[in-house]
């Protein structure tokens, strides 16, 4: 190899260095291209002259460093980065990012100097542009316009048509924060220091009259009239119960067939109110 064809080739080496990493000590890079430290500071010159911006510190730890300039140099890639540009540079022809012939044009640059044995391997990869489907559904409202209301409506069983059937109002004569200890699913309504409003919903009436029966506490039934029959129900029962006598029609199964369901319905909604305890007696 002639003198010149040596020079070239350790140019090409340099560059191919400066490139892989930021700093290099002027000593290692002499040590790797097998040269003296005379001849690194050379080649780099030489560089400077073809456009390469190459800074260099003084100094016992000083070395050389590839920045940026101006204008783009030539770069040099190895086997694997210009296979890794050329196939980034096909993916780029068909992204829709507004540089699909700028792509193309560079792609087509990269391949003309590649060699046989990588450009096949670049070829063996196809990119087909695929366009975006549209939505799969049609967006609708959600019902009521209350997110949060929906979902924890639908956690709580409910069909989506407006919440809770069974809807009921009481006044209880109690403090708003005794009520509110023990009640989950319900609104609690301070009006006074011993006295609040309670609403309650639930899928049965039986089952906001068992709960609003837990609290030992005198109460109003603001409404509607079906909580007002339900809660009359078990105050029957109650009644009798204390007196030691029994009401054939209020007996499950004894002709009233909708009581069946009290017991097993009273029960779930208890359960759902969260409380375990029975609430202090009003002061």
């Amino acid at each position: 190899m002639g003198a010149t064809q040596e020079t070239s080739a350790r140019l090409l080496s340099l560059l191919s260095l400066l490139q892989a990493r930021r700093d290099w000590p002027g000593a290692l890079l002499a040590e790797r291209l097998e040269v003296s430290p005379r001849t690194v500071r050379r080649d780099v010159d030489r560089l400077r002259e073809l456009g390469y911006p190459i800074a260099s510190t003084k100094g016992p730890d000083g070395g050389y460093r590839l920045d940026a300039g101006s204008e783009l140099p030539p770069l040099l890639f190895d086997d694997e980065q210009a296979v890794a540009l050329a196939v980034a540079l096909r993916i780029a022809t068909a992204t829709g990012a507004g540089v699909e012939e700028a792509a193309a044009r560079a792609l087509h640059t990269v391949r003309q100097v590649t060699p046989a044995r990588l450009r096949r391997r670049i070829d063996t990869f196809q990119v087909t542009a695929v366009e975006r489907p549209g939505p799969r559904f049609t967006p609708r409202d959600v019902p009521g316009g209350d997110v949060a209301g929906f979902v924890a409506d639908r956690f709580q069983g409910s069909d989506g048509s407006g919440g809770r059937p069974c809807r009921g109002e009481a006044i209880l004569a109690l403090p708003a924060a005794a009520v509110a200890r023990y009640t989950r699913d319900g609104i609690v309504e301070e009006l006074g220091p011993d006295r609040c409003r309670l609403v309650l919903g639930s899928w049965s009436w039986p089952a906001p009259a068992a709960a609003l029966g837990r609290f030992d506490a005198d109460m109003e039934i603001v409404g509607p009239d079906r909580l007002k029959e339900a809660c009359g129900r078990p105050a029957r029962r109650y009644a009798e119960a204390a007196t030691g006598t029994t009401d054939a029609h209020d007996t499950p199964g004894a002709g009233d067939t909708s009581n069946t369901s009290v017991t097993s319905d009273t029960a779930s909604t208890v359960g759902t109110t969260g409380a375990t305890t029975p609430p202090p007696e009003p002061a």
